[in-house]
């Protein structure tokens, strides 16, 4: 990812955020991470958010109800619905980053993209987060270091939830099923790998973290 320089005022960061979030109602964003990460995405008439892969475009799919982990979370989750996700912590390699919505330009300061038209934190599908590896922009600069096991906590609401590694792989740019929604709630975090392509402007791999849903704990807030 080409380095960024620093927003201005960090405190601007929430109220962006929210801007961007209540869009969400009315499906008025469309979110194009493009050459950021190298797949096409739109909106079809219908109002949905495709991908463009090998085998044809591919709808995403953002469930409105939450998925019960498998054990008995520690917060009641009855009658709750889901929120788009406002953080993300990995205790393992000492992330905590907000999470926004991206354009075709990611964030020029430190800071995850959440793929609009992935499922939200909790809900069954694919909830699938970007984050730089290098640069003023890096969240994900030792995202190759989790392992199986480890945690990823994704907080929207009052609510964290808890995801756990399952497989950390790079992939080719071009692997844009990694994006496309699950049977089970799971979690997708990507970043940059192999070489800066200045052609495509783009890198030729993609590190990929998948995690499935384990728990759902209280959060207060960042």
């Amino acid at each position: 990812m080409p380095d960024g320089g620093e927003l201005g005022q960090i405190s601007g960061r929430s109220g962006c955020r929210k801007r961007f979030l209540g869009c969400l109602g009315g499906f008025g964003l469309l979110v194009v991470l493009g050459s950021a990460i190298g797949f096409r995405e739109w909106r079809s008439p219908s109002g949905k958010v495709v991908v463009e892969t090998g085998g044809g475009a591919k709808e995403l799919e953002m469930p409105l109800v939450l998925a019960s982990p498998p054990t008995v979370p520690a917060v009641d989750l009855t009658d709750r619905s889901p929120q788009p996700p406002e953080w993300v912590a990995i205790p393992a390699i000492g992330v905590r980053s907000e999470v926004f919505l991206i354009s075709d330009q990611p964030p020029q300061f430190p800071a995850t993209g959440w793929l609009y038209g992935s499922a939200m934190p909790g809900s069954p599908g694919n909830v699938v987060l970007y984050g730089a590896r290098e640069g003023a922009a890096a969240v994900f600069s030792r995202l190759d270091a989790l392992e199986p096991g480890d945690e990823i906590t994704v907080m929207a609401g009052d609510i964290g939830y808890i995801y756990q590694v399952t497989s950390v792989d790079e992939v080719d740019a071009g692997r844009t099923d990694l994006l496309l929604t699950t049977t089970e709630p799971s979690v997708t975090l990507i970043t940059d790998a192999g070489e800066w392509d200045a052609a495509a402007k783009r890198y030729t791999r993609r590190l990929v973290v998948r995690g499935r849903y384990i728990d759902a704990q209280p959060w207060s807030g960042s």
